[in-house]
């Protein structure tokens, strides 16, 4: 029989304003454990159905996993997972007195009549507040971050250098780049703690470029202090404000999400030095400090990086016969303005620069010129464009260069899309900043787009199916309902929060606040929990263990990573246990999706029930772990519910089938209903098997038709090496 797919949907997103990247965003919307590759007959008789619309809730920032695997056939147990290689990066680590500052990322100096190199360190206001916070976190159990903010070029580099050097000077420092992933680096750390007998530095300048790959958070703070180390980062003013989450005194009028790390209090360099920095440049002997000193115009670091030379020249481009030059740096320096901290190619400033152009602009030079202009290394420093990699294949604008405000629209839109997975967040954070409501969305939600092509029958035509609503609990049927199941555990929700921290909501009409714990259980706004559909009975005391058994998988995945790998050993995550756990984690999800049915008036399948019972097999529906590349990027470090989308016979006398899938990052369990039964050979279910596979999908609409891709390179090797 012919039939048509239901969706339920409602583009809403919440943030979390103190927790890393965390945010909770509107619902939208397997093992062995496998999905077939092809999609089964039936689906081609299937048509998307719109229902009512489902409360969506995204959370980003769990610093979380996911696993890597596509199209598996036969079965694939998982043993002991191997470790990530250790990147070369961790391997250099050198004594902080023997670090050279430029490497960690200060400013080339103007040359003097004594040749080039960086003059001494002249002493700043800010040199005791450092070293007390230096050795304070130095000397606490958990370790800390010291973070130092401050203008483009005002120093902040050389006296965070400087500070670590006499304060911490036999510490190794790891150096990571800006792409790595901090969370297995604790592990990495304490594997090598001979190597370090005093303890480690974690270098992080122009901490903003890190944050969207690190998974940073305060606990991976907490866990690099407890292999020996402490976290030194940089970041300029403008980054800062952008991109840390507002303060939740309740007067604020301006309430914001951003990355946690950045609430720690900054040590604030000043661009402009005081009479007493520059009584100590005079004194040092150096022609370079002592010129620089004298021109109190600016800065002393700033006029020795060739900051106030350097901008004048650009901006004089398009009246020196370089517009096209001009425009390009412009390009640049906006698109770093709006979010993105990736080094962009030659190819990607070209695409972006005709926003910048002079109106009506004087005939451009031609492009190699153009180029050439932008790149050029002004009195031996640096270049309008500076190269990102040794290659000097991607390129950013210099850092002292200012941009003009507002920005283009074209220059917003261009940035989404050329965002990468990690700068994606950072882009919605500064056009939430910016008041840019359309860009933040754009940025944050990327759902639709995952369904367009997908025809979807009209809801007139199947409302007769649908179930009346009902005060009974729907698990029991003999107790009224009388509670609503968390759409996430309230657990997950306060680890996300952190003491004293308020989660945004907002449907990209509104916005709302949920702050502190007592937030979390009056829920005014109706986002923490679904309807009321469950007993009390069998909410708490009969579904206990199913709880427990989640919230351990959870922590599991949550600081894990595994996206790369080719299974989850759930030998590992529950011991010898791990059948009666497995199942467990089943049934907690059987219940979740139970309570979505109920909310979107979908008949909730006996086979669910009787599941949750204690059957240990359900012949017409199928749980599989998987993962999505499209919620991967767009929610990677968070929480979300996928769509539900049922399917209607074309004749409209019956529902066919529902697929549903909820995530913890880009890790979630799906769930397949089909109303005609699935053949043993085509549901294996991920709870069976000790070691299940992860059934990779492209996006949210591959999810629900079951047509999975193939794993990557190191997951498709790690499936063959294990085996049986």
């Amino acid at each position: 029989m012919a039939a048509t797919a239901v969706r339920t949907a409602e583009s809403s997103y919440a943030t979390n304003t103190g927790v890393d990247t965390h945010s909770l965003f509107g619902d939208l919307a397997g093992g062995s454990g496998r999905i077939p590759g092809a999609t089964r007959p039936r689906r081609t008789s299937s048509i998307p159905v719109a229902v009512t619309p489902m409360v969506d809730n995204r959370m980003s920032g769990i610093h979380g996993a996911s696993i890597q695997a596509g199209v598996i056939h036969g079965s694939v147990t998982v043993h002991s997972l191997p470790t990530m290689p250790v990147p070369g990066w961790v391997g250099t680590a050198l004594p902080v007195h023997q670090c050279d500052a430029r490497e960690l990322g200060a400013h080339n100096a103007l040359p003097g009549s004594k040749g080039a190199g960086l003059p001494p360190y002249v002493v700043r206001d800010v040199d005791g507040e450092l070293d007390r916070r230096l050795a304070a976190i130095a000397e606490a159990q958990r370790g800390g971050l010291v973070l130092v903010a401050g203008a483009s070029t005002a120093g902040k580099t050389r006296a965070l250098v400087a500070a670590l050097d006499r304060t911490v000077p036999d510490r190794m420092l790891v150096a990571p780049p800006e792409d790595a992933d901090l969370r297995p680096l604790p592990a990495w750390l304490q594997e090598r703690a001979a190597q370090a007998p005093r303890g480690w530095v974690v270098w992080l300048d122009d901490l903003d470029r890190h944050l969207g790959a690190s998974g940073l958070t305060p606990a991976l703070v907490a866990e690099l202090g407890g292999a020996g180390a402490v976290v030194a980062s940089t970041i300029r003013r403008d980054q800062l404000e952008a991109l840390r989450p507002s303060t939740t005194d309740q007067a604020s009028s301006s309430e914001g999400f951003g990355y946690a790390v950045l609430k720690t209090p900054a040590v604030v360099v000043e661009r402009r030095w005081n009479p007493q920095e520059r009584e100590h440049a005079r004194i040092s002997g150096d022609e370079r400090l002592i010129r620089a000193a004298a021109d109190e115009r600016f800065g002393v670091a700033e006029q020795l990086a060739a900051g106030p030379l350097l901008e004048p020249i650009w901006l004089s481009g398009p009246d020196s016969g370089h517009p096209r030059g001009y425009a390009l740096v412009a390009a640049a320096v906006g698109l770093a303005a709006a979010g993105l901290s990736s080094g962009l190619t030659r190819e990607q400033l070209h695409a972006a620069h005709g926003a910048y152009l002079p109106d009506p602009p004087p005939l451009p030079e031609e492009a190699d010129q153009a180029w050439a202009w932008a790149t050029r290394q002004r009195s031996g420093l640096a270049g309008l464009l500076v190269p990102v990699d040794h290659d000097g294949h991607r390129w950013r604008a210099f850092d002292y260069l200012t941009p003009q405000s507002p920005l283009p629209d074209a220059v917003w839109h261009t940035a989404l899309g050329m965002a990468t997975d990690q700068d994606l967040f950072s882009v919605g954070l500064t056009a939430y900043n910016a008041d840019r409501d359309d860009i933040t969305e754009a940025a944050m939600t990327t759902f639709g787009d995952d369904f367009e092509g997908i025809e979807f029958a009209d809801p007139a035509d199947y409302a007769h199916l649908l179930t009346p609503e009902s005060t009974m609990c729907w698990w029991c049927q003999t107790r009224s309902a009388t509670t609503g199941e968390h759409k996430f555990k309230r657990t997950n929700l306060a680890r996300l929060m952190g003491d004293g921290q308020a989660l945004v909501w907002g449907d990209g009409e509104q916005r709302r606040e949920i702050r502190g714990k007592s937030g979390l259980k009056r829920d005014r706004y109706d986002v923490i929990k679904f309807p009321k559909s469950m007993c009390a009975p069998c909410n708490n005391d009969a579904s206990q263990p199913f709880d427990n058994a989640y919230d351990t998988y959870a922590q599991y995945v949550e600081t894990h990573l595994l996206r790369i790998m080719p299974g989850i050993d759930l030998g590992e995550v529950y011991g010898t246990r791990w059948r009666k756990k497995s199942l467990d984690l089943a049934r907690y999800h059987a219940k979740h999706f139970g309570c979505r049915m109920v909310r979107d008036r979908f008949p909730v399948p006996q086979s669910l029930r009787d599941f949750m019972d204690g059957a240990e097999d359900m012949s017409d529906a199928h749980m599989v772990i998987i993962s999505t590349d499209s919620v991967n990027k767009s929610y990677g470090q968070g929480m979300s519910i996928s769509p539900t989308v049922p399917s209607v016979s074309r004749d409209m006398t019956r529902f066919t089938s529902c697929v549903m899938a909820a995530y913890i990052g880009p890790i979630g369990i799906r769930y397949e209903w089909v109303a005609d039964g699935i053949p043993d050979h085509e549901r294996d279910q991920f709870f069976h098997h000790p070691g299940p596979v992860i059934n990779y999908f492209r996006n949210e609409k591959d999810m629900v038709m079951g047509e999975t891709r193939k794993p990557g390179r190191l997951a498709r090797f790690l499936q063959w090496a294990n085996k049986p």
